[in-house]
């Protein structure tokens, strides 16, 4: 009604840094307590392996990933459900039968698009991507979903991950060149991540103090900071930063070429997914 007060429109400044303030605390220790299951780090390594590799992913293989990400991943701070043997591999992928399946030894996912279903092409910004590419693209989509609860712990040291593997011939940066980096891609990543700006340097401290526990990075000097040689997990983190990234890059470069004419958004889109 027209007496009604509208309380957030006349908040102070300082009410509304607290209001952000207090749901990114929410989200954050919300995601702190989640536990972690068999089949998020499956769908981890399942993903990982997808992307490093065109050979199947043996069940064997699987089981030994699992168990080692699930240290990985309670050094960096998660709460992991034990039991990762081959026995819980089996039982998680009977479970969630829907997406992933056994097909002798090996894992697969289940292909869940129907190519009867027609989508209607005037609702679809982009291109009407053909069944082959949908019969790929929604699995890996909905595999996503539980890895999602696994980068919480895995976003910042990724993104330093990915700052160290691209040094070049020096293989040395100091820890102030590092941070600015790390800002850069932070707020890229922003847009994908909840990630609060506030916290920035207590995470990428944080992120570096675990990156040293797993041998990703190793201080060469009190300033100086180098590759490690976990190399397996380099590669993982990478991997897991590189749909968001490669998405980025692809724009940017179209946007280059085509500068300075505007471009739409379904256009834009379009040369996305090209």
């Amino acid at each position: 009604s027209s007496g009604d007060v509208n309380y957030t429109s006349r908040a102070l400044d300082r009410e509304q840094y607290q209001i952000v303030h207090l749901g990114h605390c929410i989200v954050d220790s919300q995601q702190k307590h989640a536990v972690l299951t068999c089949f998020n780090m499956l769908a981890l390594v399942l993903s990982n392996h997808m992307a490093a590799s065109d050979n199947p992913l043996l069940l064997s293989k699987a089981a030994k990933d699992v168990a080692w990400l699930s240290s990985v991943l309670s050094v960096l701070g998660a709460y992991v459900k034990e039991g990762n043997t081959i026995e819980s591999v089996k039982e998680t992928i009977q479970v969630h039968k829907s997406l992933v399946k056994l097909s002798g030894d090996t894992i697969q996912l289940v292909s869940v698009h129907s190519p009867h279903y027609k989508i209607d092409p005037n609702r679809i910004k982009g291109h009407q991507l053909e069944d082959t590419t949908m019969g790929v693209a929604v699995p890996l989509l909905m595999l996503q979903l539980y890895v999602n609860p696994c980068m919480h712990y895995i976003v910042s040291p990724a993104i330093i991950t990915v700052i160290m593997q691209h040094l070049g011939d020096t293989g040395h940066i100091t820890r102030g060149e590092l941070f600015q980096r790390y800002q850069f891609l932070r707020s890229l990543l922003a847009h994908e991540f909840v990630l609060y700006k506030e916290w920035e340097v207590k995470e990428f401290e944080d992120a570096l103090l675990k990156l040293e526990l797993v041998n990703i990075i190793e201080s060469s000097t009190e300033e100086q900071l180098t590759l490690g040689n976990h190399r397996k997990l380099q590669l993982m983190m990478c991997n897991l930063l590189y749909p968001f990234l490669s998405g980025y890059l692809s724009l940017g470069q179209f946007l280059l070429q085509m500068k300075p004419e505007p471009v739409s958004e379904k256009t834009l889109l379009q040369a996305g997914q090209a």
